[in-house]
């Protein structure tokens, strides 16, 4: 059975992680899912550490794919969040800036 997976429109910065943080509904459950600064400078920024918010709204639908994707292989962090890393862009083909 395939899973029903909705992704909010909002973001917010998590500063003890240094990440941005967006909503999933899974099948009527809401998970956090975030994406570290690190990954949308050097993946969707070219290396530009200013400007992340912006950055994250303009690739907002690659950041939800991937966190999809994750989310589809149970690749839930030990706080059952989603965790995009600088590593998960690369592996989704994205290449660095660094």
């Amino acid at each position: 059975m395939s899973k029903s997976i909705v992704f909010n429109g909002g973001r917010s910065y998590i500063e003890s992680k240094d990440s941005i943080s967006f909503k999933a509904k899974i099948d009527n459950t809401d998970v956090s899912c975030l994406i570290s600064c690190e990954a949308i400078q050097y993946c969707f920024n070219k290396g530009k550490n200013g400007g992340k918010g912006e950055a994250f709204d303009s690739n907002r639908e690659t950041i939800n794919k991937i966190a999809e994707l994750k989310i589809l292989l149970n690749d839930f962090s030990a706080e059952n969040e989603i965790f995009i890393t600088q590593q998960d862009c690369e592996n989704y083909g994205l290449e660095s800036s660094e």
